[in-house]
């Protein structure tokens, strides 16, 4: 009796050990199993991966345009756009913040730089300065690149003052504008997103980051063409003017300094609507109602608030 107690001791022994064995394999699995989850789940693509395939892309694509036409010009201009925009962020950011939300519409720019800073500090007008400069960056090389690429060949055998000169460069100013609005296009939705919710850091679908292209196209082509365009047309007819009565160096400095700010107001004038419809498209992210709506939804917003504000 006492040799059968202790083997049925020793086999309930062997019998627990067998099952602490097997839950301890069994909790290995599911710890494995959710490892795998969690390293799958961190491997998800973010916003920030997609932003990078998106400018290898887009660097790739540069790169291709740089070698069939002159790389200064590309540089030039992407170096111009880049700094420029880089250095009116907390401008830019009181420009989109205001032209977003109602609210803020009724202040002016002085205002509003007052309530960002007060509320949500002044960090806050640096919000987007990385997609911002890079953005503008590509932006810069592609739109003055091209433009500059397809001027001698769209003037081939047009005469310098004939309105067939006007359009060739119209049409340059066009196409440039056209692929600069490709390149920019998801770039500037991800800076109105980090300039609306600075600290949101959660990625976005890409598809949403394209929503904004015809808007883009408003905004762009009316810019490039504008601004390149009522350049080259300024410059000549100052160069003409003043080559007489001024140095060299005045006129490779003084002349064009002047047309860039002449041309510069001329520019924001013709963009300025389509920058609007820019930030109210890219800022309602995740509304699925047509761009219309959007756009007449936000206005109805604005139209109650100053409602409000005149009661």
């Amino acid at each position: 009796i006492a040799n059968d107690e202790m083997m049925l001791s020793s086999s309930l022994i062997i019998i627990k050990e067998d099952k602490e064995e097997e839950e301890s394999n069994n909790d290995s699995s599911t710890n494995e199993k959710s490892t795998s989850i969690s390293s799958k789940e961190k491997r998800d693509p973010t916003l920030l991966m997609k932003m990078g395939s998106l400018l290898l892309v887009a660097a790739s694509f540069l790169w291709v345009i740089v070698s069939f036409g002159g790389w200064k010009y590309y540089l030039a201009g992407g170096l111009c756009a880049g700094i420029s925009h880089a250095i009116a962020t907390p401008i830019d950011v009181v420009k989109t913040r205001r032209q977003i939300d109602p609210k803020l519409r009724v202040m002016n720019i002085f205002q509003v730089t007052k309530y960002i800073i007060d509320n949500e500090g002044i960090q806050t007008l640096l919000a987007g300065l990385v997609p911002t400069t890079i953005g503008y960056f590509l932006e810069g090389s592609l739109k003055f690149g091209i433009y500059e690429f397809l001027k001698p060949i769209m003037m081939m055998g047009k005469k310098a003052t004939s309105l067939q000169c006007l359009k060739a460069l119209m049409i340059c100013g066009a196409i440039s504008g056209i692929v600069a609005s490709a390149i920019l296009c998801p770039i500037e939705a991800i800076r109105i997103s980090k300039v609306k919710s600075p600290d949101d850091k959660s990625s976005r679908d890409p598809s949403v980051l394209w929503k904004g292209f015809i808007p883009m196209l408003y905004k762009q082509v009316p810019y490039t063409i504008s601004k390149n365009v009522s350049f080259d047309i300024l410059t000549k007819a100052g160069y003409a003017y003043f080559v007489a009565s001024t140095s060299s160096m005045m006129n490779k400095v003084l002349i064009p300094v002047l047309c860039a700010i002449i041309t510069s107001i001329i520019a924001t004038v013709c963009s300025q609507p389509g920058d609007v419809i820019v930030s109210i498209v890219n800022a309602n992210e995740g509304n699925n109602n047509k761009k219309t709506e959007i756009i007449k939804d936000f206005m109805n917003q604005v139209d109650n608030n100053n409602e409000k504000n005149r009661r």
